[in-house]
């Protein structure tokens, strides 16, 4: 016997994966996107902690994220970089420069570093990184706005701080590792999004769509049966059935649905106009619009599968109409016994008029 392999994730919109499911021969597993892991749920993803979020990466200084999950240290200016690779230490030039032509002071009011060459005798303010100097007066440390320049190579929000800055990401959207770049989060994967039936994930957002026969809702995720027979009776030419996603024609006593299944003609002629007409295998009717999945009422098809068996108190071509008044059981062949009142058309019991 041959097995075949059935995707779970999508047949289970997503597995429950929170991040991405990866469907396995007979199962499936949950993976998370770069910088999170597997919960003990096996189907959450949490936040790790790595690289320059830790320890500032061991570095002295400043701390690089690099793609490949290690870090890169670098010293600010006017230090170099130790042979560890992360301790800095004064350069020889700026050392050379301090003992023997600057001396320098620190917060001398509004200037971080007020510094004099006895040299060349000329005073000049210096401001720590994250500040400059005012053009003006030349002497004033103001925060320097990294947004201003290339959005501080956020992709999306850049957040000027005292000294510093910050990236974050628009709404739907995750800052991952490099602390600048914003992914797209696909909420389909959670719970299909709350969506009733088919989730759409898009750019920072996602849109909830219903099948064919349904309308959203005014909450934009349930979705509601249409009554097509409201609009123009549905097309049918005499009655029309509501169902959950669509509706069904049917006719008056005497009449049959016609092939198109909203015309009504009478039974008469169209079996004059089909009698030379066979059926293929499986469908039955006047004009071979049935089928076995037809049969209502608890009827099953006949063993040559050319109509519908109906239980005691129905009749019709698919067993939808119950037995006419004063009949009862199977093919409505009996006649109630009940002097002149009503019966039950299943048991053929007799029933009392209302108040009796």
């Amino acid at each position: 016997m041959l097995l075949s392999d059935v995707d779970e994730c999508s047949l289970m919109k997503g597995g429950g994966c929170e991040h991405e499911c990866l469907n396995a021969f007979g199962s499936y597993r949950c993976q998370c996107r770069r910088g999170y892991r597997l919960a003990h749920d096996q189907r959450s993803c949490e936040r790790v902690l790595e690289g320059c979020q830790v320890g500032n990466g061991g570095c002295q200084h400043d701390c690089h994220d690099q793609p490949d999950g290690g870090v890169v240290c670098s010293c600010r200016s006017g230090y170099q970089l130790e042979p560890d690779r992360k301790s800095c230490v004064e350069s020889l030039n700026a050392l050379a420069l301090s003992r023997e032509r600057v001396t320098c002071v620190s917060h001398r009011n509004d200037c971080h570093q007020l510094c004099m060459d006895f040299v060349s005798g000329e005073v000049q303010c210096r401001c720590l990184p994250g500040y400059q100097l005012d053009i003006n007066d030349l002497h004033t440390c103001n925060d320097a706005n990294e947004c201003s320049k290339d959005n501080g190579g956020c992709a999306q929000i850049c957040e000027n701080t005292i000294g510093s800055f910050q990236c974050s990401c628009n709404t739907g959207y995750l800052l991952i590792y490099d602390q600048k770049t914003c992914e797209d989060i696909n909420e389909c994967v959670n719970n299909n999004a709350g969506c009733d039936h088919t989730c759409l994930n898009t750019p920072g957002s996602y849109q909830c769509m219903c099948e064919e026969g349904h309308t959203l809702a005014g909450d934009k995720h349930s979705c509601h049966d249409v009554n097509e027979c409201m609009d123009n009776n549905g097309n049918c030419s005499q009655l029309c059935k509501n169902e959950n996603g669509k509706r069904r024609c049917e006719c008056f006593g005497g009449y049959v649905i016609a092939p198109d299944g909203r015309t009504c003609i009478a039974a008469m002629d169209s079996i004059r106009a089909s009698s030379s007409n066979k059926c293929d295998a499986g469908q039955f009717g006047i004009n071979c619009q049935f089928s076995c999945a037809d049969c209502r009422n608890g009827a099953r098809c006949n063993r040559r599968k050319s109509g519908c068996e109906c239980l005691a108190g129905f009749t019709g071509m698919i067993c939808d109409e119950k037995c006419p008044t004063g009949l009862w059981g199977i093919g409505c062949n009996s006649i109630c016994a009940c002097d002149g009142q009503t019966c039950d058309p299943i048991t053929g019991d007799c029933l009392c008029p209302a108040g009796v």
